[in-house]
């Protein structure tokens, strides 16, 4: 018996995951482990590209300065 539970658990748990992750791709939303973090600099996203619109392009890069310690920024261009 455990080896037919074992045989029905394994594909049900892939299933499982294949269709959470199948719902995120639909909603745009990727999915990533807590340790990953990323800084979007002009590369696409995650998503696989049957899941994104025709016409979508990878983001531009931007940076704020608003993300450095004050030590860090920049002295405003009007010299206060």
């Amino acid at each position: 018996m455990a080896s037919s539970l074992a045989d029905f658990a394994a594909p049900t748990k892939m299933w499982v995951i294949d269709s959470i992750q199948d719902k995120f791709n639909e909603a745009g939303v990727e999915i990533m482990s807590p340790t990953y973090s990323a800084l979007r600099d002009g590369n696409r996203v995650t998503i696989p590209e049957s899941y994104l619109p025709a016409d979508y392009e990878a983001p531009g890069f931007s940076f704020s300065p608003g993300n450095l310690a004050p030590a860090e920024r920049p002295a405003p261009k009007d010299g206060s």
